[in-house]
């Protein structure tokens, strides 16, 4: 079954999107030297 013209175009839309927003982030990522990693949670206390 193929997917819709529209369907497509805004799948690829989004993924071009992202890529931006990667961009972005890694582009500001040495710019907060005093930042902290954020907690993560423990998948062991489950």
């Amino acid at each position: 079954m193929a997917m819709p013209v529209l369907e497509t175009a805004a799948i690829v839309r989004q993924a071009l999107v992202r890529v931006e927003i990667g961009k972005r982030l890694i582009a500001l990522g040495g710019t907060i030297h005093d930042a902290e990693a954020a907690h993560r949670r423990n998948e062991a206390a489950k």
